[in-house]
């Protein structure tokens, strides 16, 4: 098996893509941070800190791993928000892309990690995921093929898993296919074309109910089948976001899952257009080689965790 990815485009592109994604959530970041999180915000990081120390003594520093144990002034927060802005622009433009993503990350990691309610959502988690497997990704390009074939893996389980807990719940709006009924008026943060969405016929709730559960649940299964397959799903999931995108809002969310569909536009699709490739050293190469093993089995063992979690707890 060749090591080395023939989907070097695609990678440089995903990379850069990652730092539009980065440089949104910071800029969000920098304009609320203090109200949400500073001395006399909402949740105080002061205070957060202060019960991790109380709670876990000489071990908060390793339980909670974040900048802000060393300083958590408005003025410091604030400016860590600033440098990822920054960092972002700067890896935008080729510079230094390895630390670049390294350093994004962790800025990322401290803001989630003493953010409490306000990143708790899903796509914190699914940047910091991201980011973490795009900090061996921009090692070199090309990549290892192991390491590109596991962000497919985690585009799989992404809209696999957001189908399957659907039907798990055993949410009977779900199986009569009428969910979307209520789901434009009972989001969280409804846009205006939420409210003509949510004024169509019945009909057209039902066939896009149905049309959800087949872009989540059979869909993804395209992915496995070579160039055209990857294509077709990727096309899909495109529109599929972008219509998500214009009737809710869900923060950068919708854009970062843009950038991981995009893994799947190989060389084929891309093919003669011009992208940096990077030298290739044989130990960087089995390194993203071991890691795309690792990713893959971490994104299989949750795929089987969502049909067997009785037996897997």
């Amino acid at each position: 098996m060749n090591l080395i990815s023939e989907h070097g485009f695609s990678q440089f592109v995903l990379v850069k893509g990652l730092f539009v994604v980065y440089f949104v959530a910071f800029f969000s970041l920098y304009f609320q941070v203090q109200g949400l999180m500073g001395d006399h915000g909402l949740l105080p990081i002061q205070k957060f800190l202060q019960t991790c120390r109380n709670y876990f003594g000489k071990n908060a520093k390793k339980k909670i791993p974040t900048l802000f144990w060393w300083n958590h002034s408005d003025r410091f927060v604030q400016s860590v928000a600033g440098l990822g802005l920054l960092i972002s622009i700067i890896g935008f433009l080729g510079i230094a892309t390895f630390p670049c993503v390294l350093f994004l990350w962790i800025l990322y990691l401290s803001f989630v990690v003493v953010g409490q309610e306000f990143f708790s959502f899903q796509w914190d988690a699914l940047l910091l995921e991201l980011g973490f497997m795009s900090i061996f990704l921009a090692l070199q390009f090309p990549s290892s093929s192991l390491l590109w074939f596991s962000y497919w893996f985690l585009l799989f389980r992404l809209m696999f898993s957001s189908g399957i807990v659907k039907l798990r719940s055993k949410d009977e709006l779900w199986r009569s296919r009428t969910a979307l009924v209520y789901h434009y008026e009972t989001q969280p943060l409804p846009n205006p074309l939420s409210f003509y969405f949510h004024h169509f016929p019945l009909w057209f709730h039902k066939a896009s109910t149905s049309l959800v559960l087949f872009l989540e649940l059979m869909m993804p299964f395209a992915i496995l089948f070579g160039h055209p397959g990857r294509v077709v799903a990727g096309i899909s999931l495109l529109v599929f976001q972008g219509i998500i995108a214009v009737t809710g809002n869900f923060a950068f969310f919708n854009l970062l899952t843009v950038v991981l569909i995009g893994s799947l536009f190989d060389g084929d699709f891309f093919s003669g257009v011009p992208y940096i490739m990077t030298n290739h050293w044989m130990v960087l190469t089995w390194i993203q080689h071991g890691m795309g093993l690792i990713f893959i089995g971490i994104n299989l063992y949750w795929v089987l965790e969502l049909f067997f979690s009785e037996k897997l707890r």
